[in-house]
């Protein structure tokens, strides 16, 4: 039988001494790399946030990195892999060697973790934790001589006979931490980097009516007209992700054995059609049965959009009530 054991035991007859794996457990587990708050990215008027990387006020030969924290994946010297959270409490500068190759070179700026200081630090702990560059002869990958544990911050236009680096010359690399999954056996992230979210990308602003009263229709295409009753129809606003999910549901039965459909229509800022390629199909004399069914559209115009409930018989006549449209944007 297998022997089941917790990482940590904080007491007891038998307590034991917690490593800094087991402490840094959840992190590892959960966190992926990346720099701790909201961030703004430099695009050449500069950067803020954790660890931001920006030119000084009177360019020079140096950047300025400000201060923050970020979790870095490093494994201390004779240790197992753990994401270390660093922090740096004020900024710092980092200088840009001169370049004199003859053509631009790309500094790759990085944070770098120290194994054998990390398993070992000095006395003040001030060891463990550095900035360095790496001269590279790409803007894309680094050719010179990446650091074994190091998180970049940003890429570094270096040109030749530079004698100063502004905003202009800085990639920002940075990305905010966020949530590591486990999804078909790999570990991936979701990354909410600044911007990556916005209300006019993700408006989730879902609306929703609910008619219960009952009405009838003989028509055998798409309608939203009902003889006694009211359709159900939502009004929602589309972002720029052009996404709508709709769900829909009715109760139903014919006045023979035919088929009611149910399906939606988009009008205002879309204009799309009730189709039976997104409809709910149901053969019912009596008893009244009820269905439902979704529909996610894609592609859609941003603006105020109306989904209405549409319906059909293939014969006879359709009696439809407790019908319900929901509409959410994504």
């Amino acid at each position: 039988m297998a022997t089941k054991t917790v990482s940590i035991v904080t007491g007891g007859n038998n307590n034991a001494t917690v490593t800094a794996s087991e402490i840094n457990a959840i992190a590892t587990d959960f966190i992926a790399d990346g720099v701790v708050g909201a961030i703004g990215l430099n695009t050449g008027s500069g950067g803020t946030g954790s660890f931001a990387v920006n030119a000084q006020g009177t360019p020079d030969m140096t950047v300025r990195v400000s201060a923050g924290q970020a979790y870095i994946t490093a494994t201390p010297s004779g240790g197992s892999s753990q994401r270390i959270r660093v922090s740096m409490d004020t900024y710092e500068d980092v200088n840009i060697s001169a370049n004199s190759t003859g053509s631009t070179r790309y500094d790759f700026l990085y944070l770098v973790v120290s194994a054998s200081a990390l398993a070992n630090p000095g006395a003040n702990k001030d060891d463990v934790v550095t900035l360095t560059t790496s001269r590279s002869t790409s803007s894309a990958t680094d050719n010179g001589t990446p650091p074994t544990y190091g998180y970049k911050l940003g890429v570094i236009t270096v040109a030749n006979g530079a004698s100063s680096i502004t905003n202009s010359n800085i990639t920002d690399s940075r990305t905010s931490t966020g949530a590591a999954y486990l999804s078909d056996g790999a570990v991936q992230t979701i990354d909410i980097a600044a911007g990556a979210v916005t209300p006019s990308k993700l408006d989730l602003d879902p609306a929703n009516t609910q008619v219960t009263t009952s009405g009838t229709t003989a028509s055998t295409s798409y309608t939203s007209t009902l003889s006694g009753s009211t359709a159900p129809a939502a009004t929602v606003t589309i972002g720029s992700n052009g996404i709508l999910l709709v769900i829909w549901r009715a109760q139903s039965q014919n006045s023979g054995a035919n088929n009611n459909h149910t399906s939606v229509a988009l009008s205002g800022a879309n204009t799309v059609a009730a189709s039976d390629n997104y409809c709910t199909l149901n053969q019912s004399t009596a008893p009244v049965t009820g269905y439902g069914t979704s529909h996610m559209f894609t592609g859609l115009s941003t603006g105020s959009t109306t989904v209405t409930m549409n319906y059909r018989v293939s014969g006879g006549t359709g009696t439809f009530s407790n019908m319900e449209v929901i509409a959410i944007p994504l």
